[in-house]
């Protein structure tokens, strides 16, 4: 069969166009970014992980004197495999140190293997953050007290069940709960909230002011009543002594902590799996294994109505918090590994299948069309130059 010299012009430029759109592509995923690290998330668990927090720890600071991240962060961002954005939020006050913490939400851990994200950097020309990285998108609920009205009335309930009290917003980013020393006082924020697998984390201060006793931060899950007599399971700090306590169904255990939680930042986490409640309490990273030696707790998950970040105490010194988290959790937790650095993008970038989007198919078949009538008005010249000559 005899191929006209019309379709050999269209095959032609359809294999050019799709090869050079392929390219671009691939390119558009990670254009100008320098460096980029493979993460490798390990899950012992026999079942699939669907939109799962992991935690991991990077120097960035290192990074940051090497000149191949901005000192903003800006030019961060997490990809998938298939080169897709992931949503991801960096510790308040992390960054650009040697212990900055990174949570990656991953659509899909695989069972029991390996899957990997990949962190990009090393754009200057980044000058806005990436838009994926936000706290709201990354965890089930999240708020850092640093934008818009705090507390946030689309997302906290204020509670105030005995004694006086009255939060209040700091120029720094962080939430104060400042009381009067009275008796008994339970002062805090509520969010709606279902039973489930999960942990939630804060960052809390305790202020040491003379003249009062027991500012104990707590945080947890409640049925409609908040009260630590009616704890489903939730966390506070008693800070005449460097000792921590959970608390579920009116009851308690105690842990020890290294050091008195006063005057100092501390990162404290809770999760509840079923109805075992464990805790674990520490100032810095790395962080320690989640503490349940004094015991398992029970807690009755099934009464979970919200989560509770706040105050009980007893003539109360003022808690401040600077973010607080829900996420995900299991029993058996992934383990997550950054790989070393490599120049360039990924893989996973350079991997990416073409697929054309709509108008690029419109810019196709306009080519098409403008090569289809150029090579008809050739040949009717040339038909009628023979046809002249004849």
């Amino acid at each position: 069969m005899k191929v006209s010299f019309v379709t050999w012009i269209n095959l032609a430029f359809a294999s050019v166009f799709l090869f050079l759109n392929a390219a671009q592509v691939s390119a558009q995923c990670c254009t100008g970014y320098a460096y980029s690290q493979e993460i490798t998330i390990s899950n012992p668990n026999s079942s699939i992980l669907t939109n799962f927090q992991v935690e991991f720890l990077l120097n960035t600071q290192a990074l940051v004197t090497a000149g191949k991240m901005r000192t903003d962060g800006n030019d961060i961002y997490v990809v998938d495999a298939n080169c897709n954005p992931l949503s991801f939020w960096i510790e308040d006050n992390s960054f650009n140190s040697d212990k900055t913490n990174f949570w990656v939400k991953v659509p899909t851990v695989a069972a029991s293997g390996n899957t990997s994200v990949y962190l990009v950097y090393g754009k200057p020309s980044a000058s806005s953050p990436n838009p994926t990285r936000n706290g709201d998108q990354t965890f089930v609920f999240f708020d850092d007290f640093n934008t818009g009205t705090v507390p946030n009335t689309s997302k906290w309930t204020f509670v105030n069940n005995t004694g006086s009290g009255s939060p209040s917003i700091s120029s720094s980013g962080y939430f104060t709960f400042t009381a009067n020393p009275s008796p008994n006082l339970e002062v805090g924020l509520t969010h709606p909230m279902t039973a489930g697998n999960y942990e939630i984390g804060a960052k809390v201060f305790v202020l040491n002011q003379p003249g009062r006793v027991d500012g104990d931060p707590g945080i947890g899950w409640f049925p409609n009543t908040i009260s630590r007599t009616h704890v489903v399971a939730g966390w506070s700090n008693d800070d005449e002594g460097p000792l921590d306590a959970v608390w579920a169904n009116g009851g308690s255990i105690g842990f020890p902590v290294s050091n008195p939680t006063q005057n100092r930042w501390s990162f404290v986490r809770l999760r509840l799996l079923g109805n075992q409640t464990q805790a674990r309490h520490f100032g810095h990273a790395p962080l320690p294994a989640f503490d349940a030696s004094s015991g398992v707790l029970t807690a009755t998950s099934s009464a979970i109505t919200k989560v509770f970040v706040g105050a009980f105490a007893y003539q109360g010194n003022p808690v401040r918090y600077d973010f607080f988290f829900v996420r995900n959790a299991t029993s058996n937790e992934p383990t997550v590994t950054p790989q070393a650095e490599i120049p360039g993008p990924p893989m996973a970038c350079s991997a990416v299948a073409p697929v054309p989007t709509l108008s690029q198919w419109g810019l196709i078949l306009l080519a098409l069309f403008i090569l289809n009538y150029a090579a008809i008005v050739l040949w009717r010249q040339k038909q009628l130059g023979v046809a002249s000559r004849a």
